[in-house]
């Protein structure tokens, strides 16, 4: 402990103040400077300008926040380094302590630390908004081992908290598991067919000490809020019931961790909060020959340390120790303590696995009650009900097992770690041989709090757990035990949600636990069925992700070609160290008010009362801006509408009118800080009042398709069906015909950056705009008509973005509207960013969810004569991209195969649902999915392997005509195919997973293949305008374009281009921002093509500037440097330089060259225009010709006929995964998936290898485990990291294999090259992730046959663990046997 303190203090000894270091300087905050309620991440970002810690989901889920916190251990007295989540923790609970974030360890300036370099140098930052997140929970791993080995395994675990949208983990994961080995570390990245990346050594002994946490003052404190609240830190828990008599207890709350914040809402009721952390006797540990003590002021992840370290004392305590690792995260265990996880348990009803693993563990708690202590169990601490709400646990006592009891624990969720239980469960018992003596069967999420099996724990007693009818009979009564539903599963897609998957896994989990125990007592079980559950306690251990990553340009590329030299991010190295600016880190300039958006928590519903006056007397609040407040200034409502279709979706529900979807904005909220502006929002959607119909929301697919189509139309779609062939002709031909329905739900952008814009007001009634967003122009359009002034009075202004997917599409444009409107108002600058919360309920579903009837039919050979699919969209309640979407779905449906007669159906409906949009493979993944389906099915029903089918039916050379009645020019799908198939072993391991299958009861392995062809348009990349400022003086060059850098890479290609256009290194050029002022006219960043329109227009602008050069070059050339430095026009400034130009005929250094033609100091040099514009455009369809033909009946909106398409050209790649389920719980692993994508003449094999594996992995996501939970009511039970699942790196294949192929530069209509021979690589591998989930189907289709089930059934999308174990129909009664 600090210092010493007394045990009591009077309150006139209480200092007023805390004080901790901040990357290594002290920062000491005064009472009234804060408030309690003050996060670490908005001190850090509103107070210190240290933007470099993220704000993302502000939950503790996706680490965009980590900071290392140091401080000294109470036990060891030394000092820890743990990576904690900002924005969880209370800046106040930093007393005492230091602080780190990723300016602190390295910069520009003072040089980058070795973790920052690695994750920069591997490609491991995209879009960068998570890397700061990154790197400083591996660098609080590094500091904390300080000079002990660390393994692999170790460094891969500390990520378990850290989400990335963009990288698929595994660049970043190869960075940080280069610092596992004892002692200094060098690291070579290598990349088969790129040049080996060598990077420094790494010694632990050269970080710095750090400061003397010993010398900050250790003192009770009493900190008075700039709000009225009062912040308490406390050295004896005597002193805590003088404040409680003091204060209103009912709004006093212990703090510890502030953990909670990340699951509840911000707590806007407790007016007190105690620190409690530094209380002696809340940190004592002990341990003797029968009891495990520890005090309640121990992190769980001290906690989990502790009984691993003592593991050989106690079989409980590994198990313990095994299930806290799954536990929330590493940063969440870092932070919050074993007790706070148990107060939550009983005062919220937290889904707990401290309460349930402890309960079953026999665990007895100390408990502090109106200053007596008094002993109870951790069932009572539950269930009691009259215990007081301030009543304190002081410690835990944990029983140390004895020789013959044993503990297992288990737990089911969404995602293997960082997701709450959807069950959980903890069973001891103790043995005398195999007979059961005493039993406790404790069971968590299964109702209010975690109970016990009474009846089945007093059936077990004296029973044998060799004896079938233990087994049995147990089964039978756990079959009777009745779960609370969770009704937040209750979705418009799973009407029944997740109960009957939660009650079998009851059964699951004993059948487990009985195989454990009949293992322990030396039974003879059967290998394949012991593997079920091995002996042991679950390790719940991942192996390390390996693989290999391959540039293979068969062809080699072009002389000059950009891709030549592939490099990382120009910007990578000032991402890590979060030097790098994204909208919300732009300073804040003085007066700058933040915009919170008030939504609505109904749909379909009229709203009868928006009292705002509660919120505007809130502290800090100066406006609230709702639609009466419109009305009052005089605004049209029409021009304050944010879809593409003018009054479609008003930014704010107006009293009387009708909410279209639940998050529709009512009011945005006006305030001095972002939290103020929240806490505001959230008190006026609480008084919100609203009158609904019965019926009056239409939020299924369902209910749209029976509804009448007045109420589901309007979606501005042409439905002409897509054919080839006559499918209705060829049905009786068929010898094998399966029909079905595929439905998949929506799937959500999931950027790290939430929308966020910011308007500053400028003179003479100008403003600047900086926001985060795809479509610059469109951005700029609506903020110029809410302003009501002409666009050149605006300059829209965008850097990069943190992700985008098709999230900054039109969803970027109500912050951007919101908050010119609300500068136009106030004459002030105004910043929004959306919570996460915010974001994913205006986001709603996001990508389309389809319900798609499809038929299709072999012949005997298994060759498919006919395919029709019968698509219906849920487009919500807008137009947005639904026309578009709708068009691929239908002009794609058949895939990479060749099917002669095909027939494709769409229909879009108007639902009350948040308008849905574009999604990384917009209408490709779904049609993708039904496609592949559709194909399994058949094959199962036809006998044949559905491997084989895929085969037989692939598009050829001679046989590649689409639906859209066009050739596919270039079919490479074959070739790419067969190139896979070997590289990948693919027939050798099939037999291998057959051999596995046989001798493998409950785990099941699958192995399957994905081709994919993808066709891409430079529809809307067309238009592209890129300027390239060559500086005279020195030669160096700066670039602006109207493309927008959201994570693809587009700038590491447009410097890769114009640097070996123009003959010059890459260093000597830098990409600027956006900004419509320099490049109007900002098309569209979508489709994966953006980035090949800029190099392409980039080339353009080169070649005007080489054309200009080319004379002076020549002239240069052939004078000697002596005569042109004795030019007496020529002399003085630098023109001594051109001495060195040598004798005539040697070309002029490109230096040379610029100041030649315009030297900044030469009054007599040739003025050269240094500064070109170029613009690209595609030939084949921006012409008057081409805009002419959609002009008649049949056009699309999207300006294209049907059976024209929107195709350019197509790309090809292949995918195979193989998989493993456990077949009693749905839970899955991916074993090793291979790819390869045709990425032609690539542009930057080290940018487009990172760009697949991220597409990889985020499809795995979306077919596998990203759920949206629309209920019934249309309310989006998922719209935060507590629900919505993306991938995290334990969910990645453990091997993963990527190559980029060259099968060709791909041809337009012309026979023509397109850019530079390259291939768009951004969206394509997202479909190859279908191979894991046919891979599942495969598994899951063995363990069927074996057990004699149909082959045939029914996987729907997402394939997540309760769907996966529900279509196994497994019946427990009959087959869950131990022999």
């Amino acid at each position: 402990v600090r210092g010493a303190a007394t045990d009591t203090m009077a309150s006139d000894a209480r200092g007023n103040s805390v004080s901790f270091y901040l990357n290594g300087k002290l920062k000491t905050i005064k009472s009234g400077q804060v408030s309690p309620r003050t996060t670490l991440l908005q001190y850090l970002r509103e107070h210190t300008g240290l933007t470099g810690t993220k704000a993302s989901c502000t939950q503790g889920g996706c680490g965009a926040c980590n900071v290392t916190l140091s401080y000294t251990d109470r036990v060891s007295g030394k000092v820890a380094h743990r990576s904690v989540n900002a924005c969880l923790r209370p800046v106040l609970s930093m007393d005492g302590m230091a602080v780190t974030t990723t300016e602190g360890i390295g910069s520009h300036r003072a040089g980058y630390h070795a973790v920052q370099e690695r994750i920069s140098g591997c490609n491991g930052a995209q879009c960068g908004f998570c890397t700061p997140g990154q790197v400083m929970a591996l660098y609080s791993f590094l500091r904390d081992k300080g000079s002990d080995a660390i393994t692999s395994q170790e460094i891969e675990a500390r990520f378990d908290g850290n989400i990335c949208r963009c990288t698929g983990y595994r660049p970043i994961l190869t960075a940080a598991t280069s610092f596992a080995t004892e002692g200094a570390s060098s690291f070579v990245e290598e990349i088969a067919g790129l040049a080996p990346k060598e990077f420094k050594p790494y010694d632990h002994s050269s970080e710095p000490a750090g400061p003397d946490l010993s010398a900050l003052p250790a003192q009770p404190i009493l900190f008075e809020g700039d709000d009225g609240t009062q912040w308490y830190k406390v050295f004896d828990k005597a002193e805590i019931a003088d404040i409680l008599s003091s204060r209103d207890s009912a709004t006093a709350r212990y703090v510890f961790g502030g953990t909670m914040a990340g699951v509840y809402a911000p707590d806007l009721e407790s007016s007190t909060f105690i620190d409690i952390s530094a209380i002696p006797e809340l940190a004592q540990l002990s341990l003797d020959d029968h009891t495990l003590r520890v005090g309640a002021a121990t992190s769980i992840a001290d906690l989990s340390s502790l009984l691993a370290q003592h593991s050989s004392k106690s079989q409980s305590f590994e198990a313990l120790h095994q299930h806290m690792n799954k536990i929330a995260s590493f940063n969440v265990r870092n932070a919050g303590s074993w007790a706070g996880n148990l107060v939550m348990a009983r005062n919220k009803n937290f889904a707990s696995d401290m309460a349930t693993i402890l309960m079953g563990a026999g665990a007895h708690l100390s408990v502090l009650i109106d200053g007596n202590t008094a002993d109870m169990s951790v069932e009572d601490w539950l269930w009691l009900p009259d215990l007081p709400a301030n009543a304190l646990i002081l410690s835990l006592s944990l029983p140390v097992a004895g020789p013959d009891e044993f503990l297992f624990t288990f737990r089911q969720a969404l995602r293997y770690v960082n997701a709450h239980a959807l069950l959980n469960a903890s069973f001891r018992a103790t043995l005398d041989g195999s007979t059961i003596k005493s039993v406790s069967l404790a069971v968590g999420c299964a109702k209010e709090h975690a109970f016990f099996l009474d009846e089945t724990q007093t059936f077990l007693i004296g029973k044998s757990v060799t004896d079938p009818a233990t087994l049995s009979e147990a089964l039978a009564l756990l079959s009777k035990v009745q779960l609370e539903p969770e009704l937040q599963y209750h979705s418009t897609i799973q009407p029944q949600g997740k109960d009957a998957y939660r009650a079998s896994l009851l059964q699951v989990f004993f059948f487990k636990f009985l195989l454990k125990l009949a293992a322990q007592s030396g039974a003879d079980i059967p290998a394949t069925i012991s593997e079920a559950a091995p002996a042991g306690p679950d390790a719940h251990q991942l192996p390390t992700v390996s693989g290999t990553q391959t540039w293979a340009p068969q062809q080699g590329l072009p002389e000059g070609h950009p891709g030549t030299k592939p490099a990382t991010k120009p910007d990578a190295q000032q991402i890590a160290a979060g030097e790098a600016k994204y909208t919300d880190d732009v300073h804040n300039a003085p007066g700058t008010l933040f915009g919170a958006f008030a939504c609505s928590k109904r749909a379909a519903a009229t709203l009868t009362k928006a009292d705002s006056s509660a919120a505007a007397a809130m502290p800090g609040v100066t406006m609230v801006i709702d639609a009466a407040a419109l009305a009052g200034a005089g605004v049209p409502p029409e021009s304050f509408c944010y879809s593409m279709v003018p009054g479609e979706t008003p930014m704010f529900v107006a009293v009387g009118t009708s909410t279209l979807f639940q998050g529709q904005p009512v009011a945005l909220v006006l305030a001095e800080s972002r939290a103020e502006a929240e806490a505001a929002a959230r008190v006026l959607e609480g008084g919100l009042e609203f009158e609904a119909a019965e019926h009056a929301g239409i939020f299924s697919m369902d209910e749209a398709k029976s509804a009448n189509p007045e109420r589901t139309g309007g979606i501005g779609f042409d439905p002409t069906p897509a054919k080839q062939g006559d499918v209705e002709a060829v049905w009786g031909d068929c010898a094998t015909l399966v029909e079905g329905t595929c439905v998949i739900g929506g799937n959500n952008h999931f950027p790290m950056e939430k929308q966020s814009a910011y308007v500053i007001p400028g003179e003479g009634g100008e403003y600047t705009v900086y926001a985060a967003t795809q479509m610059p122009d469109a951005v700029h359009t609506v903020v110029c008509i809410v302003l009501g002034v002409p666009k050149n009075k605006v300059s829209m202004i965008m850097k990069r973005a943190g992700g985008g997917f098709g999230a900054k599409l039109t969803g970027s444009f109500p912050t951007a509207m919101a908050a010119a409107l609300a500068s136009k108002f106030t004459g002030a600058p105004v910043k929004v960013q959306n919570t996460i919360g915010v974001d994913m309920q205006m986001g709603g579903n996001c990508r389309h969810p389809v319900s798609m009837d499809y038929k299709i039919g072999c012949d005997a050979d298994g060759k498919i004569i006919a395919y029709s699919c019968d698509s219906h969209l849920d487009g919500g309640c807008g137009n947005d991209f639904s026309g578009f979407v709708a068009g691929e779905v239908r002009d794609n449906i058949e895939g990479p195969y060749c099917i002669p007669n095909l027939l494709s159906k769409v229909t879009v409906y108007k639902t009350n649902t948040a308008s849905n949009t574009a999604v990384r493979g917009p209408g490709l993944a779904q049609a993708a999915a039904c496609t592949e389906m559709a194909i399994d099915a058949l094959a199962a029903k036809h006998g044949m392997d559905s491997s084989e089918m895929r085969f037989k039916n692939l598009m050829t050379p001679e046989e590649s005509i689409c639906i859209t009645g066009g050739k596919l020019a270039d079919n490479t799908v074959p070739q790419i195919t067969e190139q896979l198939v070997e590289k990948a072993q693919f027939h050798e391991r099939k037999q291998a997973v057959a051999a596995f299958n046989a001798e493998h009861k409950w785990k099941k392995r699958g192995i399957e293949y994905q081709p994919i062809r993808y066709n891409h348009t430079h529809a809307f990349g067309a238009g592209t305008t890129v300027q390239v400022n060559v500086n005279g003086s020195d030669g160096s060059v700066v670039v602006w374009h109207t493309g927008t850098e959201i994570g693809q890479g587009l700038n590491a290609k447009l410097v890769s281009a114009v640097s070996m256009y123009l003959g010059i290194p890459g260093s000597s050029v830098q990409v600027k921002e956006v900004n419509t002022s320099v490049l109007p006219n900002a098309m569209i960043t979508g489709g994966s093509v953006m980035s090949e329109c800029v190099v392409k227009a980039a080339g353009n602008a080169c070649d005007i500037l080489l054309e200009r050069l080319a004379p002076v070059r020549q002239f240069m050339s052939d004078t000697d440097g002596t005569t042109l430095a004795a030019n007496p026009m020529m002399s003085g400034g630098q023109f001594g330089a051109l001495q060195a130009t040598g004798p005539a005929g040697q070309e002029p250094t490109w230096e040379q060259l610029c100041c030649f033609s315009s030297g900044s100091f030469m009054p007599f040099d040739l003025h050269i225009n240094l500064a070109a514009v170029g613009h690209y455009v595609n030939e084949t369809r921006n012409n008057l010709d081409f805009v002419k033909a959609p002009l008649t009946p049949g056009a699309t909106t999207c300006g294209f006929k049907v059976g024209h398409g929107l195709a350019d050209y197509f790309s090809a790649g292949a995918g195979i995964s193989e998989v493993e389920i456990d077949c009693l719980t749905g839970a899955k692993t991916i074993i090793r998936s291979d790819i390869i994508q045709d990425t032609g003449n690539s542009l930057n094999a080290q940018i487009d290898i990172g760009q697949s594996e991220g597409a990889f992995v985020q499809g795995l996501g979306y077919f596998l485990q990203e759920e949206v939970f629309i209920g019934a009511d249309g309310t989006n039970n998922s719209p935060d990291t507590w629900e919505y699942k993306p991938c995290l790196a334990g969910d990645i294949p453990r091997t993963f294999n990527v190559e980029l192929a060259n099968l060709g530069a791909p041809k337009n209509e012309l026979g023509l090259p397109y850019v530079a021979g390259s291939k768009a690589v951004g969206e394509p591998p997202y479909l190859m992730a279908v191979s894991a989930l046919s891979a599942i189907r495969s598994a899951i289709r063995a363990s069927r046959v074996e057990r004699g089930l149909s082959a045939e059934f029914t996987l729907q999308q997402p394939a997540t663990v309760d769907r996966i174990q529900q279509a196994l129909e497994i019946d427990a009664a009959k087959e869950l046997r131990l022999a």
